[in-house]
């Protein structure tokens, strides 16, 4: 049975709306991020849950080692952001709060999708500082919001 929740979350167009602002950002840096849409989890360890989620999409997995996952967990009302290896030694847990902040005040007017757009291209321009886009720059994990039970 779907989990109505999180298949909810966004609407259709909600969810264009977030790959389109994961391709832009994408289009300025060689990072890559993924916008994850999480089930219940069992013991509340939405930490867990979002690192297994970064293992499972393999974004540590990124050539650059400059994979983000934003882990939105719409029954605990929590969100995770992992950075991998390269992304942690330039970004501080500030950073992540500060993105977290704009998808919890998107989600509190009723427009989550906007609030997740702005986390989005808050941190393409995180990311943008640090690691530029490169020539030979590939888009190497979907752009789409996974929706993960």
């Amino acid at each position: 049975m779907k989990d109505k929740v999180i298949h909810n979350f966004l609407t259709d167009e909600g969810k264009l709306v977030v790959r389109d602002a994961v391709g832009e950002a994408e289009n300025q840096t060689s990072g890559e991020l993924v916008v994850a849409l999480l089930g219940k989890t069992k013991d509340g360890n939405t930490k867990n849950r979002a690192t297994e989620e970064f293992n499972k999409r393999e974004i540590q997995g990124t050539a650059a080692g400059t994979g983000v996952l934003i882990a939105i967990f719409p029954h605990e009302h929590v969100v995770e952001i992992l950075g991998d290896y390269a992304i942690n030694e330039k970004a501080d847990q500030s950073d992540w709060d500060d993105a977290v902040q704009l998808i919890v005040d998107g989600v509190k007017a009723g427009t989550p999708e906007l609030g997740i757009k702005k986390a989005v291209l808050s941190i393409g321009e995180l990311l943008t500082t640090n690691f530029p886009i490169q020539e030979d720059d590939v888009n190497e994990l979907s752009d789409d919001v996974v929706i993960s039970e």
